[in-house]
C-alpha cells in the first residue's frame, strides 16, 4: 500500500485527521485517503479482527475474485473497496464511506456494496458517520465500523499509524501497559485465592480498570479456554478491544450475542449497540459454538458473550463436551436474583468451568427473609453473600481506597434546596411562563418541575461543573426535564438566566434513552463531550458500562432506592481523564415547603434519596464509613454532633438559601448518625472452626423456639401432630415424623412428644392437644412459663426460666418492651431466675438508660 502524504503526518486523534481529510478538494480525494486509512486501521488491528490476509480492491488475488464473484481488476465500479480473510478462513468484503459533517450514507449507496459482496461471508461498512441504514442491522452478516470507533482511538494508535505509513512498521511503538500497584495486588490475591478455591469475587470501584485487570489475571493463570460474560454487547465490545490491544499471548475468539437477547422492555431503559456495530462476526448458532470449542483445542481461545446468550453456550458445551478453564462474570451483580440466563454460569449443571471469577463494583445481596420465602415456593435465587455459589472475597478496592490513590475522583454530596415561595416568585416574574389560565394543581405541577431546573442552574454557577447527567424514575420524566413543553420554561432558558457566562453556543442539552438507535445515542454523547456545558437526562441507560471520564456531576432528580444503581450511577462521574484531578458532585434537589422546620424536611419522603445515596456510598468508601461512625459515637455519648465531626472532611455540602445552615447541618448529621448507622451488607461468619464460637461463657438463655408463635404451630408442631393422627399411633420412629430439621425439636420443646430409644411418643399433653381440648395460644402461654434451661458450672447447678425472668423484669420496670441492647446486655447473660438475678438485670437496664440515653442509636462499629 502506497500512502498519501496527508496520512504521513503525525496526528493525535481521529477528529484531527478527519478534519484534514475534509479539507481535501474533491470527494474522490477524500474517499481515496479514507480507504488508505481503513487499510492501515485493519493492519494495526489484526488481532482484534483476526486477520490473516487483507487486500485493497486493486490487489485482491484472482482466486478470491473468482471465489467470491467480485469481478475483474478492471471492474472500476465495484462496491467492494477491500477484502479480509480471517484466521478461520472467513471472508469479509469491506466498503469505505467518508462524508463531510459525518452525514449518514444513504440506503441506495449501500445496496450496491451488499449486492457485490453477497458471496462473501460478511460485508463490513466502514464510515465516519454515527450510523448507517437501519436495514444494515437486520442481518448479522452486515458489520459496521463507524465514527464512534474512530473517536475512541488513542494516541498510541496514531503513533503506530505514523510508523506504519512512513516505515511500513506498525509495531515499533506498540506499548503494553503495566498494571498499577493496586492492580498487581488484585492479581496476586486472585491467584492466591484460586490456589485454594474454585470461585471468588473481586470488588473494585467503577473506573479502576477491571477490564485489563481481568486480562492480566487470565494470562497470569495461563488459562487457555476462557468464557467472558457481560450484560451488554457494548461491554463485550469494550472488553474485546482492550484484550485484543493488550494481550501478550495471541488468542482466537468467538463472540456469542444477538440483538434479540437484549431487553425489549422500555421500562428497563437498557440501551445497547446492535451486533453489527460490534464490527466482528457474531453467532448464537449452537453448532458453530460447539465447532469452535472442538476445533480450537490446544489453542488459547476465548468466548466473549452476553449473559442473555449464555443458554447457547450451555447447549454447545454439552455437544462439545469441553470445560472452561475460567469463567469471568463482569458486572457480576447482574447474576444475583432469580435463576435466569444471567445466572447460568453460576452452576456446573449448565456451564462447566474449573474456576469462576466474579467482578463488580457493587455486590447485590438478597435479604435472607426474601430468599427463604422464594425457596419455600420452589424458586432458585442467588445472593452474592453465598460463598457456596460466589466463593469468598479474593480482593477489594473500594471507592475510598481508589480516591486516596487518585485512581478515581473524589466527590461531594450536594443537598440543594429551594423554597416554594422562590419558585412561585420566579414563575410570577418570568415572562416565558403564563399561569393565568392554570388551576392550583397545574401551578403546583409547574413548580415541581421547575424547581429541579432552578437548582441545577444554581449548582452550575456555584460549583465547577460542566458535564452533568441527570437520573429520573422513568423515560418520560427524563424527556420532560430537558424538553420545552407547554407552560414549562425550558432547562436551557433557566440555566442561561442564572449563568450569564453560559450561552446558546456553549450549552448542549438532550435526552438519551433505549428508544433511540445507537447512532443517535453516539451522536448525542459526542456533542455532550465537545460542548463546553452539557446536560444529558436519562432513566437508567447511562447507569452501567458508560465510559465518559469528562462527566463531573450526577443529578438525582427522582428517588432512587436501589443501592446498586446509585453506586453505578455515581461511578459515571468518578472516572478520571489523563490523570487530571477533579471533584465529582452528586447533587440532590429538594423542594422545601413554606414554614417547614428542619425536622420536617429531614423526615420528608423527598429527603429519602439523601440517605439512600449516603448508604450506598458508605459501603464503598471507608472514609465515609469512618465519618458516620464518628457521628454515631459522638451522638450516642453526648446527644449532639461536635465540631470535630464537622470539619473540612465532611463530604456533604448544604446549599439552601433562607435557612440557618449550621442548625440544619447539625440536625442532618444527627439523622445520618442514626439512619445510616450501619452498613447495608454486614458480613457475619456462617461457619466456625473449633473454638471460634467460644466466648468464655456458656449460653443458658434459650428460647422455646426460633419462630413466631403462629408459624411455630402452622409450620412445625401441627404438621408433626397430624402425622400421629393420620397413622393412628402414639409412638412413631424418627423417620416417620421427620419433616425438616426443626419440626421434631420444636414439638419436643413444647412438651407434646418425648423420646424413647429411637422413637418419639405422644405425652399426655400431646394427646390432650391432639384431641383438640386446648387452643394453640393457651398451650403456648402455659408451656412458656414452664419452659426452663439448666446448666452446671463448677459443680453448681443453675436453672433459668427465661420467659418468667423476662416477665419479672418487665413488671419491675413497669414497661411492656425492652430495646435490643437492654436485652442483649442485661437479660441474655442471666444464669438463673432467682430474685437476685432479676434485681441485677433491672439495675443494669436502669444504668444503661441513665448512662447512655441514646444507646438505641449506636451502630455495630461502635
Amino acid at each position: 500500500m502506497i500512502y498519501s502524504n496527508l496520512l504521513k503526518k503525525h496526528y493525535s486523534d481521529w477528529p484531527s485527521l478527519e478534519k484534514a481529510i475534509e479539507a481535501l478538494p474533491t470527494a474522490k480525494a477524500r474517499g481515496n485517503v479514507f480507504e488508505e486509512f481503513t487499510f492501515a486501521y485493519f493492519t494495526i488491528k489484526k488481532q482484534m479482527y483476526q486477520i490473516a490476509e487483507i487486500y485493497p480492491s486493486a490487489d485482491i488475488p484472482d482466486k478470491y475474485r473468482k471465489a467470491f464473484k467480485l469481478g475483474n481488476k478492471q471492474h472500476q465500479d465495484s462496491g467492494v473497496d477491500g477484502l479480509i480473510i480471517t484466521n478461520e478462513g472467513k471472508s469479509i468484503a469491506y466498503q469505505c464511506k467518508f462524508r463531510s459533517g459525518r452525514v449518514k450514507p444513504t440506503y441506495e449507496e449501500l445496496t450496491k456494496f451488499w449486492s457485490d459482496g453477497r458471496y462473501c461471508d460478511y460485508c463490513c461498512t466502514v464510515a465516519n458517520s454515527f450510523a448507517v441504514s437501519n436495514l444494515s442491522d437486520k442481518h448479522e452478516e452486515n458489520l459496521q465500523i463507524l465514527a464512534k470507533d474512530f473517536d475512541s482511538l488513542d494516541q498510541e494508535f496514531f503513533d503506530q499509524l505514523y510508523d506504519l505509513v512512513n516505515n511500513e512498521n506498525a509495531g515499533k511503538n506498540k506499548v503494553f501497559y503495566e498494571p498499577y500497584d493496586y492492580q498487581k495486588r488484585i492479581i496476586k490475591e486472585v491467584l492466591v485465592g484460586f490456589s485454594v478455591e474454585n470461585r471468588g469475587k473481586v470488588i473494585a470501584a467503577c473506573g479502576t480498570g477491571k477490564t485489563l485487570t481481568s486480562l492480566w489475571i487470565v494470562e497470569a493463570m495461563k488459562a487457555e479456554t476462557v468464557l467472558f460474560l457481560a450484560p451488554s454487547i457494548s461491554l463485550v465490545k469494550q472488553t474485546l478491544e482492550a484484550w485484543a490491544d493488550q494481550a501478550k499471548i495471541p488468542f482466537t475468539y468467538l463472540c456469542v450475542c444477538s440483538d434479540n437477547t437484549v431487553s425489549s422492555n422500555i421500562d428497563d431503559d437498557e440501551a445497547d449497540i446492535s451486533v453489527s456495530q460490534l464490527g466482528v462476526p457474531v453467532t448464537t448458532n449452537i453448532n458453530e459454538i460447539a465447532k469452535f470449542l472442538d476445533h480450537t483445542k490446544g489453542k488459547v481461545r476465548y468466548i466473549f458473550s452476553t449473559y442473555q446468550s449464555a443458554d447457547k453456550i450451555s447447549e454447545a458445551q454439552k455437544t462439545a463436551k469441553d470445560t472452561f478453564d475460567l469463567i469471568i462474570c463482569d458486572e457480576a451483580h447482574r447474576t444475583a436474583g432469580l435463576r435466569s440466563n444471567f445466572s447460568l454460569a453460576l452452576e456446573d449443571q449448565f456451564i462447566c468451568s474449573k474456576k469462576r471469577l466474579f467482578m463488580t463494583a457493587t455486590e447485590r445481596m438478597v435479604r435472607p427473609l426474601l430468599k427463604r420465602h422464594l425457596e419455600e415456593n420452589g424458586k432458585v435465587i442467588f445472593s452474592m453473600d453465598d460463598e457456596n455459589v460466589y466463593g469468598p472475597l479474593f480482593s477489594q478496592y473500594n471507592f475510598g481506597a481508589a480516591i486516596k490513590d487518585k485512581t478515581i475522583s473524589d466527590y461531594k454530596i450536594v443537598v440543594a434546596g429551594v423554597k416554594e415561595s422562590e419558585v412561585y416568585n420566579y414563575i410570577a416574574e418570568n415572562k416565558h411562563i403564563s399561569v393565568g389560565d392554570l388551576d392550583n394543581n397545574e401551578k403546583t405541577t409547574t413548580a415541581e418541575i421547575l424547581y429541579s431546573k432552578i437548582l441545577l442552574a444554581k449548582a452550575m454557577g456555584e460549583f465547577p461543573i460542566k458535564k452533568t447527567i441527570s437520573f429520573h424514575s422513568s423515560i418520560r420524566k427524563a424527556k420532560d426535564f430537558v424538553a420545552e413543553n407547554g407552560n414549562d420554561i425550558s432547562l436551557s432558558d433557566v440555566i442561561r438566566e442564572f449563568n450569564e457566562h453560559i450561552t446558546e453556543d456553549n450549552l448542549f442539552i438532550d435526552n438519551i434513552n433505549c428508544q433511540l438507535d445507537s447512532g443517535s445515542r453516539a451522536q448525542i454523547l459526542n456533542k455532550f463531550k465537545n460542548t463546553e456545558y452539557s446536560v444529558i437526562s436519562n432513566a437508567k441507560c447511562l447507569t452501567e458500562g458508560v465510559d465518559v471520564p469528562i462527566i463531573d456531576s450526577v443529578y438525582f432528580i427522582d428517588r432512587k432506592k436501589s443501592l446498586v444503581d446509585i453506586v453505578q450511577a455515581c461511578g459515571r462521574a468518578l472516572r478520571t481523564q489523563n490523570g487530571v484531578d477533579k471533584t465529582a458532585y452528586f447533587i440532590i434537589p429538594i423542594l422545601i415547603p413554606e414554614s417547614s422546620v428542619a425536622e420536617e424536611i429531614l423526615n420528608s419522603e423527598e429527603f429519602e434519596i439523601v440517605y439512600n445515596i449516603i448508604q450506598a456510598l458508605r459501603s464503598q468508601d471507608n472514609r465515609l464509613e469512618d465519618w458516620i461512625n464518628r457521628l454515631n459515637n459522638e451522638y450516642v455519648r453526648t446527644g449532639r454532633i461536635g465540631s470535630d465531626c464537622t470539619d473540612d472532611d465532611v463530604p456533604i455540602i448544604i446549599q439552601i438559601e433562607g435557612i440557618d445552615i449550621k442548625q440544619f447541618s447539625d440536625e442532618l448529621y444527627v439523622q445520618i448518625a442514626t439512619v445510616n448507622a450501619n452498613p447495608d451488607n454486614i458480613r457475619r461468619p456462617t461457619t466456625f472452626g473449633a473454638g471460634e464460637r467460644k466466648t468464655g461463657h456458656a449460653r443458658i438463655f434459650k428460647t422455646i423456639g426460633d419462630y413466631a408463635a403462629e408459624r411455630f404451630f402452622s409450620s412445625l408442631v401441627d404438621p408433626t401432630i397430624k402425622i400421629y393422627k393420620d397413622k393412628n399411633s402414639k409412638c412413631l420412629s424418627i423417620a416417620d415424623i421427620k419433616i425438616d430439621n426443626n419440626n421434631i425439636s420444636h414439638t419436643y420443646r413444647l412438651g407434646l412428644i418425648e423420646k424413647s430409644e429411637k422413637n418419639y411418643s405422644l405425652t399426655p399433653l400431646g394427646e390432650y392437644y391432639l384431641s383438640g381440648h386446648i387452643k394453640p395460644q393457651d398451650l403456648f402461654r402455659k408451656q412458656m412459663l414452664r419452659y426452663s434451661n439448666s446448666l452446671e458450672d463448677n459443680k453448681i447447678a443453675h436453672t433459668l426460666f427465661p420467659y418468667r425472668a423476662c416477665l419479672e423484669v418487665l413488671k419491675s420496670l413497669e414497661v411492656k418492651k425492652l430495646t435490643f441492647n437492654e436485652f442483649a446486655f442485661c437479660i441474655y447473660p442471666m444464669y438463673d431466675s432467682t430474685p437476685d438475678s432479676i434485681k441485677r438485670a433491672v439495675d443494669d437496664i436502669n444504668y444503661l438508660r441513665q448512662k447512655y440515653p441514646r444507646l438505641k442509636a449506636i451502630n455495630i462499629a461502635n
